[in-house]
This record gives C-alpha cells, structure tokens and sequence, in this order.
C-alpha cells in the first residue's frame, strides 16, 4: 500500500492519494521526507510564491533577445539544479541550438550559438520526441533502460538526470529547453519541474514577443536608411491629414523647407489636387477598416502654387509663371 501510494504521488494523482490517506491513514505519517534528490510531487500550493514571481518576471520584461536568452538560461539552470542547459528554437521546420548554459566555477556561462543539433550535443530522439508531442519528459535515469537509453548521446555521455521542455506560445511550438545533470539522478523532481513549467510559459511568450520587436526594428532600420537615401520623396502622415516626417527629396519636389514640415504647415490633404480627394478619401477608409490599403498613383501640388488644368504647369499665386510641379507618387 504504501508502494502504490508513493506510485499515485509520483504520477500526480492527488486525489487517489487523497482516497488513500482517507482510508488508511498511517500511510501518510510513513511518507519518505522529501530531499534534494526527492521525486515526490510537490502541489502548487506548497510551490514558494516569490521563487515562482522571480522566475517569471526574470523573463517577462526583456525585449532584446541576447538578453532575454541570457536571464532564460541562468533561471533554468539555478532553479533546476543543472549541469548544463541547451535552448533550441524552431526555424521552419528544422531545430536550431540558440544557447548554450553550463556551469563551472565562477556560476552560470550562457554562450549564444546558432547551429543544427548534432547526436554530439543532446539526443535527438528525446528533443525530437518532445517537438513531436510537446509533452515534459523527465528522465531521473536515463542510463538505466527507458525508451532513450539507446540514443548516441546518452550511451557516450552515462547521461543521467534529464529533462526536456517545450516552450509553447497560444499552442505554437516556439522552442524547447534541454536540461541535464550527469552527476546524479532524480535531480529535477517534480517540484523543480512545475516552476520550470511556469518558466517555459513564459519564455514561450517573451521569445515570441521579443523577435517579433527584433523585426519591427529591421524593418524600422531598413525604411529610415531608403528615406535618409534620398532616392525617393517619402513622408510619413496621419489619417488628420498632417505631414509629420518627410526626407529632403520630398521637400525639395515640392519646394518646402524643414522650418515648413515643424511648423505643420506641409498638410497632405491640402497638397492634394481637388480630383484627387476622392480616391484619397477611399484609401483612407480601407486603411482605417483593414490596416492596409492598395498602392495607387496620385499627384501632389504645393499648397502655394494653383494647378492649370490639362498642362504640367503651375500658376503661382504672384501670378509669374513657373515650371512644372506635378508629381507622381505611389502612397501604400
């Protein structure tokens, strides 16, 4: 009895060890304590709140990725209790070891890597195992018989505690975080584990959240060197109809200074011929109900000079003539 009640523990039956307790009461007091070694469950709540708080937030609040993976691995591996630590993220479909953690004397190293996970490095069949059912394994043993105790990695290395997580964000598979700890067994108990889950939770989440801000400033970098280029006329306005940035070609198309753009006195709407507006007004609803709208041809006139219809001519109001203004732009 007290071998199944140990059993129904260890698999996270609560509330057959619950039933069990109830009826035979002594088999609670025979209870081994718990070590560090232990593998007995550890419920939610006997978890340390501020241990499960610190784990969380030491990953919820960094963008840059280097320094999002760098707090990821020393978490891990100091609440876990392991050697060495490996994050592999999802490109595609192929895995790629992103970091590397181990500890030495001196505490935690995180190295950043970018490589294919090699049978040198971990086994494959577990993480493979893992990015398949995105289910934890643990393994206290891995050199006694379990369905990986075959696997290259694990008959070269005598690998004994392992654990492998995947890291899940909205029920996509972001990456996996490998664990192991080949001094002893049973290290990564269930204790460990379910703060390890709130870990993973986590990380799923911020390593979304900070490649997605990796992108956006790309993007950001690659559009401010083609308008600071001065290739094309760009600007940048709002739906009010205000110009609130514009390079020097678009400027000097259309004869306005950078003292004009501060100012506001650049609006688009007033630069736009009369014909125009109407195709404008179509734009800008479809970009206020869809969030983009369909790249399409139109003119810009400085608000100063008054367009004669049917000529690449423009009449100042001074009444001198001047040369053509008309310009063609594409507006996404």
């Amino acid at each position: 009895m007290q071998a199944a009640r140990y059993g129904y523990l260890r698999w996270g039956a609560n509330g057959k060890v619950k039933q069990l307790d109830h009826l035979y009461p002594h088999l609670e007091e025979e209870t081994p304590s718990r070590g560090p070694t232990s593998t007995i469950l550890a419920p939610v709540e006997l978890l340390d709140l501020a241990t499960v708080i610190k784990v969380s937030q030491a990953v919820s609040g960094e963008m840059v990725l280097e320094k999002l993976i760098d707090r990821l691995m020393r978490a891990a591996i100091e609440h876990a209790g392991a050697e060495r630590g490996l994050l592999i993220v999802l490109r595609g479909d192929k895995l790629h070891i992103e970091a590397e953690a181990t500890t030495g004397g001196e505490g935690v190293a995180v190295h950043l890597r970018d490589g294919t996970p090699t049978p040198a490095a971990l086994p494959e069949s577990l993480v493979r195992y893992v990015m398949r059912t995105r289910e934890v394994v643990i393994l206290d043993d891995a050199s006694v018989q379990t369905p990986f105790s075959a696997d290259p990695y694990i008959v070269r290395c005598r690998a004994h505690s392992v654990l492998c997580l995947p890291l899940v964000n909205q029920t996509r598979l972001i990456g996996i975080l490998y664990l192991e700890n080949n001094l002893t067994p049973y290290v990564f108990t269930p204790g460990r584990v379910t703060v390890l889950k709130v870990l993973a939770s986590q990380a799923g989440i911020s390593l979304e959240n900070s490649r997605l801000y990796r992108d956006l400033e790309d993007r950001e970098g690659k559009i401010r060197r083609l308008v600071d280029a001065n290739i094309l006329g760009i600007f940048i306005w709002n739906l009010e109809g205000a110009i609130v940035e514009a390079n020097e070609a678009f400027l000097r198309l259309l004869q306005y200074d950078r003292d004009d753009l501060v100012s506001g006195r650049v609006r688009w709407t007033d630069l736009t011929p009369t014909e125009a507006r109407e195709r404008d007004e179509r734009g800008v609803t479809e970009l206020s109900r869809t969030g983009t709208a369909k790249p399409y041809e139109k003119e810009f006139f400085p608000e100063r000079w008054q367009p004669r219809a049917g000529v690449d001519r423009c009449r100042p109001v001074s009444g001198r003539r001047k040369r053509g203004c008309r310009i063609r732009t594409r507006s996404e």
